[in-house]
Protein backbone atom coordinates (compact mmCIF):
# COMPACT_ATOMS: atom_id res chain seq x y z
CA UNK A 1 0.00 0.00 0.00
CA UNK A 2 1.02 3.79 0.07
CA UNK A 3 3.51 5.12 2.32
CA UNK A 4 4.20 8.41 3.57
CA UNK A 5 7.50 9.52 4.79
CA UNK A 6 8.26 12.86 7.00
CA UNK A 7 11.51 13.35 7.31
CA UNK A 8 14.18 15.52 9.63
CA UNK A 9 17.66 16.32 9.65
CA UNK A 10 18.87 17.21 12.71
CA UNK A 11 22.01 19.89 13.32
CA UNK A 12 24.25 17.00 14.53
CA UNK A 13 23.75 14.24 11.49
CA UNK A 14 21.15 12.12 12.75
CA UNK A 15 18.50 11.46 10.22
CA UNK A 16 14.71 10.27 11.23
CA UNK A 17 11.88 8.86 9.83
CA UNK A 18 8.29 8.12 10.72
CA UNK A 19 6.26 5.93 8.14
CA UNK A 20 2.76 5.05 8.18
CA UNK A 21 2.62 1.19 8.40
CA UNK A 22 0.02 -0.94 10.77
CA UNK A 23 0.78 -1.29 13.84
CA UNK A 24 -0.62 -1.92 17.60
CA UNK A 25 -1.62 1.14 18.85
CA UNK A 26 -1.75 -0.36 22.48
CA UNK A 27 1.95 -0.66 22.49
CA UNK A 28 3.03 2.40 21.12
CA UNK A 29 3.96 3.44 24.59
CA UNK A 30 7.14 6.50 24.94
CA UNK A 31 9.65 3.91 26.75
CA UNK A 32 8.74 0.95 23.95
CA UNK A 33 9.64 3.16 20.75
CA UNK A 34 10.55 0.83 18.44
CA UNK A 35 14.22 2.16 17.24
CA UNK A 36 15.82 0.52 14.60
CA UNK A 37 19.47 1.00 13.29
CA UNK A 38 19.40 1.96 9.36
CA UNK A 39 22.72 0.26 9.48
CA UNK A 40 21.69 -3.25 10.34
CA UNK A 41 20.39 -3.57 6.89
CA UNK A 42 22.90 -2.37 4.96
CA UNK A 43 24.11 -5.35 3.42
CA UNK A 44 20.61 -6.44 2.22
CA UNK A 45 20.40 -2.21 0.86
CA UNK A 46 23.56 -2.41 -0.85
CA UNK A 47 22.62 -6.16 -3.05
CA UNK A 48 19.10 -4.42 -3.85
CA UNK A 49 21.48 -1.35 -5.08
CA UNK A 50 23.64 -3.42 -6.60
CA UNK A 51 26.52 -2.00 -4.47
CA UNK A 52 30.19 -3.58 -5.21
CA UNK A 53 32.72 -3.37 -2.58
CA UNK A 54 35.40 -2.42 -4.97
CA UNK A 55 33.52 0.65 -5.54
CA UNK A 56 33.53 1.43 -1.50
CA UNK A 57 37.45 0.30 -1.34
CA UNK A 58 38.14 3.00 -4.53
CA UNK A 59 36.37 5.59 -2.14
CA UNK A 60 38.98 6.93 0.11
CA UNK A 61 37.49 9.46 1.76
CA UNK A 62 34.52 7.09 2.99
CA UNK A 63 37.32 4.66 4.08
CA UNK A 64 38.75 7.34 6.83
CA UNK A 65 35.54 7.98 7.65
CA UNK A 66 34.43 4.51 8.49
CA UNK A 67 38.23 4.25 9.97
CA UNK A 68 37.36 7.05 12.40
CA UNK A 69 34.01 5.55 13.32
CA UNK A 70 35.24 1.80 14.05
CA UNK A 71 38.22 3.68 15.99
CA UNK A 72 35.41 5.48 17.96
CA UNK A 73 33.54 2.68 18.65
CA UNK A 74 37.49 0.61 19.62
CA UNK A 75 36.46 -1.82 17.47
CA UNK A 76 40.08 -2.44 16.42
CA UNK A 77 40.13 -5.48 14.71
CA UNK A 78 37.48 -3.26 11.79
CA UNK A 79 39.68 -1.03 12.46
CA UNK A 80 42.86 -3.02 11.56
CA UNK A 81 40.56 -4.37 8.55
CA UNK A 82 40.20 -0.88 6.68
CA UNK A 83 43.35 0.70 7.62
CA UNK A 84 44.56 -2.22 5.65
CA UNK A 85 42.75 -1.26 2.82
CA UNK A 86 43.10 2.27 2.88
CA UNK A 87 46.92 1.35 2.51
CA UNK A 88 46.08 -0.58 -0.81
CA UNK A 89 43.95 2.37 -2.01
CA UNK A 90 46.53 4.93 -1.43
CA UNK A 91 50.10 2.17 -2.53
CA UNK A 92 51.15 2.99 1.11
CA UNK A 93 51.62 -0.07 3.30
CA UNK A 94 52.63 0.01 6.53
CA UNK A 95 53.27 4.29 6.41
CA UNK A 96 51.07 6.06 8.92
CA UNK A 97 49.37 8.39 6.89
CA UNK A 98 49.19 11.14 10.20
CA UNK A 99 46.85 13.08 11.83
CA UNK A 100 45.89 16.69 12.09
CA UNK A 101 49.13 17.97 13.23
CA UNK A 102 51.10 16.54 10.43
CA UNK A 103 48.60 18.34 8.13
CA UNK A 104 49.45 21.55 9.96
CA UNK A 105 46.35 22.01 12.29
CA UNK A 106 47.79 23.92 15.73
CA UNK A 107 48.08 20.78 18.53
CA UNK A 108 44.99 22.22 20.69
CA UNK A 109 42.64 22.00 17.37
CA UNK A 110 43.76 18.48 16.58
CA UNK A 111 43.31 17.67 20.28
CA UNK A 112 40.09 18.87 20.48
CA UNK A 113 38.92 17.68 16.92
CA UNK A 114 40.40 14.41 18.35
CA UNK A 115 38.34 14.29 21.75
CA UNK A 116 35.16 14.81 19.82
CA UNK A 117 35.56 11.86 17.51
CA UNK A 118 37.41 13.02 14.32
CA UNK A 119 40.34 10.88 15.35
CA UNK A 120 42.36 11.41 11.70
CA UNK A 121 41.56 13.85 8.46
CA UNK A 122 39.49 12.06 5.83
CA UNK A 123 40.81 12.80 2.13
CA UNK A 124 38.77 15.52 1.34
CA UNK A 125 39.92 17.79 4.32
CA UNK A 126 43.64 16.96 3.55
CA UNK A 127 43.07 18.30 0.17
CA UNK A 128 41.24 21.27 1.01
CA UNK A 129 44.04 22.24 4.13
CA UNK A 130 47.05 22.05 1.58
CA UNK A 131 45.15 24.45 -0.51
CA UNK A 132 43.97 26.98 2.18
CA UNK A 133 47.48 26.88 3.56
CA UNK A 134 49.21 28.69 0.29
CA UNK A 135 46.56 31.21 0.52
CA UNK A 136 44.03 29.76 -2.52
CA UNK A 137 40.43 30.04 -2.80
CA UNK A 138 39.07 26.68 -2.68
CA UNK A 139 35.96 24.87 -3.93
CA UNK A 140 34.64 21.65 -1.94
CA UNK A 141 32.81 18.82 -3.42
CA UNK A 142 31.63 16.20 -1.70
CA UNK A 143 28.70 13.73 -0.59
CA UNK A 144 26.68 14.56 2.70
CA UNK A 145 28.32 13.51 5.77
CA UNK A 146 31.77 13.16 4.00
CA UNK A 147 33.44 16.09 6.17
CA UNK A 148 32.51 19.10 4.28
CA UNK A 149 31.96 21.45 7.48
CA UNK A 150 35.53 20.16 8.80
CA UNK A 151 37.26 20.78 5.24
CA UNK A 152 36.88 24.04 5.88
CA UNK A 153 36.25 24.54 9.75
CA UNK A 154 39.77 22.97 10.77
CA UNK A 155 41.68 25.11 8.18
CA UNK A 156 40.01 28.41 9.39
CA UNK A 157 40.48 27.87 12.67
CA UNK A 158 43.99 27.29 11.89
CA UNK A 159 44.68 30.32 10.03
CA UNK A 160 43.07 32.03 13.17
CA UNK A 161 44.63 30.08 15.86
CA UNK A 162 47.71 32.65 16.53
CA UNK A 163 45.33 35.73 16.49
CA UNK A 164 43.06 34.42 18.87
CA UNK A 165 45.61 33.32 21.36
CA UNK A 166 47.12 36.54 21.07
CA UNK A 167 44.47 38.08 22.24
CA UNK A 168 44.13 35.45 25.00
CA UNK A 169 46.83 36.96 26.36
CA UNK A 170 46.88 40.11 25.50
CA UNK A 171 43.17 40.34 27.34
CA UNK A 172 45.02 38.55 30.53
CA UNK A 173 47.54 41.13 31.18
CA UNK A 174 45.52 44.27 30.12
CA UNK A 175 43.37 43.12 33.40
CA UNK A 176 46.19 42.13 35.57
CA UNK A 177 49.12 43.93 35.33
CA UNK A 178 47.02 47.28 35.88
CA UNK A 179 47.17 48.38 39.29
CA UNK A 180 44.24 51.15 39.26
CA UNK A 181 41.31 52.00 36.91
CA UNK A 182 42.88 54.37 34.75
CA UNK A 183 46.02 52.67 33.98
CA UNK A 184 43.66 49.76 33.34
CA UNK A 185 41.23 51.66 30.89
CA UNK A 186 44.40 53.10 29.08
CA UNK A 187 45.71 49.73 28.28
CA UNK A 188 42.26 48.28 27.13
CA UNK A 189 42.20 51.23 24.57
CA UNK A 190 45.91 50.29 23.30
CA UNK A 191 44.81 46.61 23.26
CA UNK A 192 41.97 47.69 21.00
CA UNK A 193 43.72 49.10 18.45
CA UNK A 194 46.34 45.99 18.09
CA UNK A 195 43.79 43.55 18.10
CA UNK A 196 42.51 42.57 14.62
CA UNK A 197 39.12 43.53 13.51
CA UNK A 198 36.72 41.77 13.74
CA UNK A 199 35.01 39.56 12.19
CA UNK A 200 38.09 37.37 11.61
CA UNK A 201 35.78 34.88 9.53
CA UNK A 202 32.37 34.37 7.78
CA UNK A 203 30.22 31.35 6.99
CA UNK A 204 27.12 32.00 4.54
CA UNK A 205 24.23 28.80 5.07
CA UNK A 206 21.66 29.05 2.99
CA UNK A 207 18.94 28.03 6.07
CA UNK A 208 19.14 28.83 9.78
CA UNK A 209 18.95 25.19 10.69
CA UNK A 210 22.35 24.60 8.73
CA UNK A 211 23.37 27.60 10.44
CA UNK A 212 22.95 26.28 13.95
CA UNK A 213 24.59 23.21 13.05
CA UNK A 214 27.67 24.81 11.59
CA UNK A 215 27.78 27.18 14.42
CA UNK A 216 27.42 24.10 17.04
CA UNK A 217 30.92 22.63 15.13
CA UNK A 218 32.67 25.80 15.41
CA UNK A 219 31.25 26.73 19.42
CA UNK A 220 32.69 22.51 20.10
CA UNK A 221 35.89 22.63 18.27
CA UNK A 222 36.43 26.22 20.44
CA UNK A 223 36.08 24.32 23.54
CA UNK A 224 32.12 24.23 24.11
CA UNK A 225 30.26 21.63 24.91
CA UNK A 226 27.11 21.18 23.22
CA UNK A 227 24.61 20.44 26.33
CA UNK A 228 25.47 24.00 27.77
CA UNK A 229 22.19 25.04 29.36
CA UNK A 230 22.66 28.74 27.67
CA UNK A 231 22.25 27.07 24.27
CA UNK A 232 20.37 24.33 25.11
CA UNK A 233 17.25 25.02 28.26
CA UNK A 234 15.46 22.31 26.98
CA UNK A 235 17.80 19.55 27.37
CA UNK A 236 18.00 17.67 31.23
CA UNK A 237 21.98 16.90 31.11
CA UNK A 238 23.34 14.76 33.78
CA UNK A 239 25.63 17.57 36.25
CA UNK A 240 28.35 15.46 36.47
CA UNK A 241 30.30 14.06 34.04
CA UNK A 242 33.27 13.17 34.83
CA UNK A 243 34.48 11.01 32.41
CA UNK A 244 34.19 13.47 29.44
CA UNK A 245 36.87 13.83 27.16
CA UNK A 246 35.41 17.03 26.54
CA UNK A 247 35.09 18.73 29.70
CA UNK A 248 36.48 22.21 29.76
CA UNK A 249 39.61 21.46 31.85
CA UNK A 250 41.04 19.37 28.99
CA UNK A 251 40.64 22.38 26.58
CA UNK A 252 43.95 23.98 25.73
CA UNK A 253 42.81 26.30 22.86
CA UNK A 254 42.26 30.11 23.23
CA UNK A 255 39.10 30.90 25.33
CA UNK A 256 37.58 33.87 24.18
CA UNK A 257 36.56 32.81 20.46
CA UNK A 258 32.97 33.96 19.96
CA UNK A 259 31.00 32.41 17.20
CA UNK A 260 27.79 34.40 16.70
CA UNK A 261 24.48 33.40 14.21
CA UNK A 262 22.20 35.90 12.48
CA UNK A 263 20.00 33.60 10.58
CA UNK A 264 16.27 35.02 11.34
CA UNK A 265 14.30 38.14 12.07
CA UNK A 266 15.10 37.17 16.20
CA UNK A 267 19.04 37.28 15.65
CA UNK A 268 19.02 40.36 12.96
CA UNK A 269 16.96 42.05 15.97
CA UNK A 270 19.54 41.50 18.44
CA UNK A 271 22.64 42.42 16.71
CA UNK A 272 21.20 45.96 16.40
CA UNK A 273 22.93 48.57 18.49
CA UNK A 274 22.22 48.79 22.06
CA UNK A 275 21.29 52.87 21.51
CA UNK A 276 18.98 51.14 18.35
CA UNK A 277 16.90 48.40 21.35
CA UNK A 278 19.12 46.07 20.16
CA UNK A 279 21.95 44.04 22.13
CA UNK A 280 24.95 44.51 19.89
CA UNK A 281 25.96 40.72 19.72
CA UNK A 282 28.08 40.70 16.90
CA UNK A 283 30.48 42.92 18.66
CA UNK A 284 33.48 41.27 18.94
CA UNK A 285 32.48 38.28 17.47
CA UNK A 286 35.06 36.27 15.51
CA UNK A 287 33.31 34.13 13.80
CA UNK A 288 29.91 35.23 12.12
CA UNK A 289 27.35 32.64 10.54
CA UNK A 290 24.39 33.68 8.52
CA UNK A 291 21.93 33.72 5.42
CA UNK A 292 22.55 35.38 2.71
CA UNK A 293 19.48 38.14 3.08
CA UNK A 294 20.34 38.61 6.91
CA UNK A 295 23.88 38.99 6.55
CA UNK A 296 23.44 41.39 4.03
CA UNK A 297 20.95 43.48 6.06
CA UNK A 298 23.39 43.37 9.06
CA UNK A 299 26.23 44.82 6.48
CA UNK A 300 23.69 47.69 4.88
CA UNK A 301 23.09 48.77 8.41
CA UNK A 302 26.77 48.99 9.37
CA UNK A 303 26.73 46.73 11.76
CA UNK A 304 29.13 44.67 10.31
CA UNK A 305 32.18 45.26 8.73
CA UNK A 306 32.73 42.49 5.97
CA UNK A 307 36.17 43.20 4.53
CA UNK A 308 37.61 42.47 7.90
CA UNK A 309 37.26 38.93 7.21
CA UNK A 310 40.49 36.56 6.45
CA UNK A 311 38.35 34.05 5.95
CA UNK A 312 34.98 34.12 3.73
CA UNK A 313 32.90 30.86 3.61
CA UNK A 314 29.54 29.89 1.55
CA UNK A 315 28.55 26.53 2.80
CA UNK A 316 25.58 24.71 0.41
CA UNK A 317 27.00 27.23 -1.99
CA UNK A 318 24.90 25.63 -5.08
CA UNK A 319 22.09 26.78 -2.72
CA UNK A 320 23.33 30.03 -2.01
CA UNK A 321 22.90 30.72 -5.31
CA UNK A 322 19.72 30.76 -5.94
CA UNK A 323 19.77 34.42 -4.51
CA UNK A 324 22.74 35.42 -6.39
CA UNK A 325 22.05 39.05 -5.39
CA UNK A 326 22.70 38.51 -1.71
CA UNK A 327 25.10 36.49 -1.89
CA UNK A 328 27.32 38.59 -4.42
CA UNK A 329 26.32 41.81 -2.01
CA UNK A 330 27.91 40.08 0.54
CA UNK A 331 31.00 38.70 -1.07
CA UNK A 332 31.53 42.65 -2.64
CA UNK A 333 31.58 44.26 0.76
CA UNK A 334 33.97 41.42 2.07
CA UNK A 335 36.04 42.78 -1.13
CA UNK A 336 36.19 46.16 -0.55
CA UNK A 337 39.03 48.61 -1.13
CA UNK A 338 39.80 47.94 2.85
CA UNK A 339 39.55 44.01 2.55
CA UNK A 340 41.93 41.77 4.33
CA UNK A 341 44.73 41.44 1.71
CA UNK A 342 45.02 37.65 3.02
CA UNK A 343 41.37 37.17 2.75
CA UNK A 344 40.40 33.20 1.52
CA UNK A 345 37.40 31.96 0.27
CA UNK A 346 36.11 28.81 0.29
CA UNK A 347 33.04 27.62 -1.58
CA UNK A 348 31.24 23.86 -0.55
CA UNK A 349 28.73 21.87 -1.91
CA UNK A 350 27.33 18.33 -2.24
CA UNK A 351 26.33 19.39 -5.57
CA UNK A 352 28.12 21.93 -6.72
CA UNK A 353 28.23 21.97 -10.52
CA UNK A 354 31.23 22.92 -13.21
CA UNK A 355 28.34 25.03 -14.52
CA UNK A 356 27.87 27.19 -11.02
CA UNK A 357 32.00 27.24 -10.55
CA UNK A 358 32.02 28.36 -13.68
CA UNK A 359 29.45 31.55 -13.33
CA UNK A 360 31.31 32.19 -9.52
CA UNK A 361 34.26 32.86 -11.28
CA UNK A 362 32.32 35.31 -13.77
CA UNK A 363 30.88 37.45 -11.48
CA UNK A 364 34.50 37.35 -10.00
CA UNK A 365 33.24 36.32 -6.63
CA UNK A 366 35.97 33.31 -6.96
CA UNK A 367 39.85 33.67 -8.34
CA UNK A 368 40.34 31.90 -11.52
CA UNK A 369 43.41 29.78 -9.50
CA UNK A 370 41.24 28.53 -7.12
CA UNK A 371 41.65 25.26 -6.05
CA UNK A 372 39.14 22.63 -6.76
CA UNK A 373 38.30 20.02 -4.55
CA UNK A 374 36.40 16.86 -4.92
CA UNK A 375 34.35 16.25 -8.67
CA UNK A 376 31.05 17.37 -9.47
CA UNK A 377 27.98 14.96 -8.85
CA UNK A 378 26.71 13.34 -11.73
CA UNK A 379 23.01 14.25 -12.06
CA UNK A 380 22.70 11.31 -14.73
CA UNK A 381 24.01 8.79 -12.48
CA UNK A 382 21.94 5.92 -11.71
CA UNK A 383 19.95 5.08 -8.23
CA UNK A 384 22.19 2.42 -7.81
CA UNK A 385 25.53 4.92 -7.06
CA UNK A 386 23.54 6.19 -3.82
CA UNK A 387 25.14 4.99 -0.88
CA UNK A 388 24.20 6.19 2.49
CA UNK A 389 27.33 8.35 4.12
CA UNK A 390 29.16 6.63 6.95
CA UNK A 391 28.76 9.41 9.07
CA UNK A 392 25.36 9.56 9.17
CA UNK A 393 22.46 7.07 11.62
CA UNK A 394 19.43 6.37 10.83
CA UNK A 395 16.80 5.08 12.92
CA UNK A 396 13.27 5.65 12.09
CA UNK A 397 9.67 4.01 14.21
CA UNK A 398 6.96 2.74 12.33
CA UNK A 399 3.54 4.75 13.58
CA UNK A 400 0.29 5.60 12.53
CA UNK A 401 -1.00 8.73 11.14
CA UNK A 402 -1.77 10.42 14.33
CA UNK A 403 1.46 9.69 15.79
CA UNK A 404 3.79 11.15 13.59
CA UNK A 405 4.53 14.26 16.22
CA UNK A 406 4.82 12.59 19.13
CA UNK A 407 6.96 10.08 17.88
CA UNK A 408 9.63 12.39 16.11
CA UNK A 409 9.06 14.50 19.22
CA UNK A 410 10.55 11.61 21.11
CA UNK A 411 13.23 10.48 19.01
CA UNK A 412 14.37 14.27 18.57
CA UNK A 413 14.40 14.18 22.93
CA UNK A 414 16.02 11.02 23.25
CA UNK A 415 18.83 12.08 20.85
Amino acid sequence: GDRMFATAQLSFSIALCISIAPYPTDSFLPSRLPLFNFNTAQSRRSAVLGLRSSAQDSDLNRLQTQLNNAIEGEDYQRAADIRDRISKVTGQEGKPDGGWVRIGAPEWLADRAERLGFRMPAQVQRNAMCAVQENSDIVIRSPTGSGKTLAYMIPLLSGLSDDLLDEDLSTYLSRHIASDATKGQQISRLLRDELPKTPLAIIVVPTRELGVQVSMAAYQLLGGNRNNPVLLPERVASPYNPGSRINMFSYKGPRRAKVMGVWDDKTLNASMPIEDFGLDVLRGAHIVVGTPQHLKAVADRGHLNLANARYVVVDEADECLQDPDALSAILSAASGPASNPRQVRAFAGASLSDEQVAELRERGLLSARAVVVGEAADAAAPAAGLRVPPALTHKYVVAERWQWLGGLARLIRAE
